[in-house]
């Protein structure tokens, strides 16, 4: 028995050696043989203004026409027609677009971007999907309003810009940061029913300056925990009454729900649902494990 889960791991071992050098393979020929960036339309049938020479992001929607498919599912899911979602770290529009779409003219989807370069994606994706519900503010959301650096990868890949460790940069682009709590009263939304907070690192922040917000309408929140901060988000979110999930895949038409605390996932992201709210999962085609 021992051999044979040998022999799967050096299988498995191999299978992703391999996966990655046909990424490779194949980002050379698309920079070879393409002018970059361009439009690309995804399985989704929205497009959305890419770059594979230069963001990992860009590279798998280039020859996937998909990114994070799990993630849309649980938006399709969570997210219901005439809903409000808040998108915290849109990028390019991936997530942003599909929920624009959802909701349809009746809901609204407020999206917030600091990257100069994501956010000209992001509202070219706008328009290029006729999506006006999209509002996209060129800001960041922490705990407190003001100015900070924002890193951009060297490589120039937007999707691992982060205002965490920038400050002690020479250089940078300075970017507004503000509360969401502050904003929300500006925008013609009565209810959110669900938020995504990518951040790199910064999600506490975004967490101390939303409480308020999170407290009165409680929506569930899809966060990526890849690093300690998002963890501590984490924890700080049950203080305000969620419960943490890992989505798994599909049993019987239901999609599996993990119960968990929360900690450091391996590019995957951590599901959280206020404790009053949990009652509605299985109405959503949810399977709750404990």
């Amino acid at each position: 028995m021992l051999i044979k889960n040998d022999d799967k791991s050096s299988s498995d071992a191999k299978g992703r050696t391999l996966k990655k050098i046909s990424l490779c393979v194949g980002y050379l020929l698309a920079t070879a043989l393409y002018p970059w960036p361009r439009s690309k339309r995804l399985k989704t049938g929205l497009r959305l203004m890419i770059d594979p020479k230069r963001r990992w992001i860009d590279l798998n929607l280039a020859f996937k026409s998909k990114y994070e498919e799990g993630t849309l599912h649980l938006i399709e899911r969570l997210l219901p027609k005439s809903g409000v979602f808040i998108d915290v770290g849109a990028n390019i529009g991936v997530m942003s677009t599909y929920a624009a779409r959802l909701v349809g003219s009746g809901g609204v989807v407020l999206a917030f971007e600091p990257d100069h370069v994501n956010f000209g994606r992001l509202i070219w994706a706008r328009e290029a999907n006729s999506l006006p519900q999209l509002i996209a503010f060129p800001i960041a959301l922490g705990s407190e309003e003001r100015w900070m650096k924002l890193q951009r990868s060297p490589t120039g890949d937007g999707g691992l810009s982060s205002l965490v460790g920038a400050e002690e940069l020479k250089e940078g682009c300075s970017v507004l940061v503000a509360r969401l709590d502050d904003l929300i009263s500006c925008v013609p939304v009565s209810r959110i029913d669900l938020m995504k907070i990518d951040v790199e690192g910064f999600e506490s922040s975004v967490i101390d300056g939303a409480k308020n917000t999170i407290e009165e309408h409680k929506p569930a929140l899809i966060v990526e925990m890849v690093n300690d901060d998002a963890v501590n988000a984490g924890k700080r979110l049950e203080k305000f009454g969620y419960v943490s999930f890992i989505p798994g895949e599909k049993s019987r038409g239901c999609n599996i729900l993990q119960r968990t605390i929360p900690h450091k996932l391996k590019h995957n992201n951590m599901l959280m649902v206020h404790a009053s709210a949990l009652g509605k999962l299985s109405d959503l085609g949810f399977l709750i494990r404990n």
